[in-house]
């Protein structure tokens, strides 16, 4: 079932960046109780959901095996948030991060759709690249 699936750990954001969830979990904002990590976790499931029922794909249908195929991108997703948080503080560097990111979760859903058999009209791709060796 969906509601039970895990697709990320803090010990994939920290295989991506070190210093990650710790850094975000340090960093309180005047005026708000929440840190930028806090929440980011069910925003990126969330977001990996609408995308995949845009694709045509039943949520309580995915297997664990399945699952696993998404903890790229809900790795890539929860980091863009989380400094897309941070970069509020006017960080360029966050910023740029969060941008990265995004980034690396747009392309992870290629090899989504490849893995979960959906076709590219419902995926939304219209080229997969090719290259040379």
């Amino acid at each position: 079932m969906w509601t039970n699936l895990i697709l990320c750990t803090d010990a994939d954001l920290t295989a991506q960046e070190s210093r990650m969830p710790a850094l975000a979990q340090g960093i309180k904002r005047p005026g708000l109780l929440s840190t930028p990590y806090e929440g980011k976790r069910a925003l990126a499931k969330r977001d990996i959901g609408i995308r995949l029922v845009r694709m045509g794909v039943t949520l309580d249908s995915i297997t664990d095996e399945q699952a696993a195929v998404l903890n790229p991108a809900a790795t890539y997703k929860e980091l863009a948030l989380i400094f897309n948080d941070m970069a509020d503080r006017n960080d360029t560097v966050s910023a740029d991060k969060a941008k990265k990111y995004e980034d690396l979760f747009d392309d992870a859903w290629t090899d989504i759709a490849l893995a979960l058999g959906i076709t590219s009209d419902s995926a939304g791709i219209t080229s997969i690249p090719c290259y040379r060796a």
